[in-house]
């Protein structure tokens, strides 16, 4: 019914969940130049992990940051993946596909499951006798759980444990979810890049520390149990003195002194803007706020 799997899959009660990775060829502007170097050293730890612990790596989308990198990087990720005594399984994130769609046909991850370094999949296989995965990828809907088994739903969905953005159309409360997708004993789920763990849900968080706003935070997997439920945190170990200064804007409501003061000094000579998108990457912060909050503090200033 499932096809041929690999003999560890059938003794292991363990997974390791971590997903959004973004391995990519260029350096985020708020990172120093070690930024490339540090991803192979995180995927290198989740391997020894995973050989540690006799559990495969579960990755729920975004393991590349585009479907675009270097054959160096491509070809050092491929070769550390391959360490790994069974291949990490993987759906498809919006970065790993072209322009966010659901097509990765031709991709590098594509090219990593043909090579045998990872298994992208879509759909349900079995991970051991009585436990089965359930792949649903950007652009994906969940299938059915199958009666009498462990069901593990891993989906490239933005799932929050407090609050849903207002600006996250799609976003989804961790306690809502057994409700939406009921059925399941286990959720994994990617996109969102702060840790959840929370109940029968869990949200790995990002791999790496790419924005200012990220400075303090300790990415991390989690080795998860599938016969107890319990879930440990495993943490990437950290380099210091790897940002570029920059300034941390954080805006929840209004317009803090501190952006004001940066779009006063953001204006050239001759009175053109600035490039939005640049400079809420050197904020640190998220993107549509950001580009709305500028846009709105300039349109303001010309009325």
């Amino acid at each position: 019914m499932f096809g041929d799997l690999p003999t560890l899959w059938r003794r292991t009660l363990k997974i390791i969940h971590s997903s959004d990775w973004h391995i990519r060829s260029t350096i985020p502007l708020i990172r120093k130049e070690t930024f490339v170097q540090e991803q192979f050293e995180k995927v290198a730890e989740l391997v020894s992990w995973s050989n540690q612990y006799q559990a495969p790596i579960l990755c729920a989308g975004d393991m590349l940051d585009s479907n675009k990198i270097s054959f160096s990087v491509y070809n050092e990720l491929q070769r550390i993946l391959l360490a790994a005594e069974f291949p990490p399984y993987v759906i498809r994130g919006n970065h790993d596909a072209y322009f966010h769609s659901d097509d990765v046909s031709g991709t590098p991850l594509m090219g990593l499951h043909d090579s045998g370094a990872v298994r992208v999949i879509s759909g349900m296989c079995e991970l051991e006798s009585g436990t089965v995965l359930h792949g649903c990828g950007f652009g994906d809907s969940p299938g059915t759980p199958v009666k009498g088994c462990i069901n593990i739903l891993m989906m490239h969905t933005p799932v929050f444990c407090k609050k849903v953005p207002h600006f996250m159309k799609d976003g989804i409360l961790a306690a809502d979810l057994e409700a939406r997708f009921p059925g399941f004993d286990l959720y994994l789920a990617g996109d969102i890049h702060e840790p959840c763990s929370k109940g029968s849900v869990n949200v790995s968080g990002s791999m790496m520390r790419s924005t200012a706003l990220q400075q303090d935070y300790k990415p991390r997997a989690y080795l998860i149990d599938l016969d107890s439920g319990a879930q440990e945190e495993l943490y990437f170990t950290l380099h210091k003195d790897v940002f570029e200064e920059a300034l941390v804007v954080e805006v929840e409501e209004g317009y803090s002194e501190e952006l004001q003061e940066l779009v006063k000094e953001l204006k050239t000579e001759d009175g053109r803007k600035v490039d939005f998108k640049k400079v809420s990457y050197k904020l640190g912060a998220k993107d549509a706020s950001v580009i709305r909050i500028l846009n709105e503090i300039f349109k303001t200033a010309e009325d």
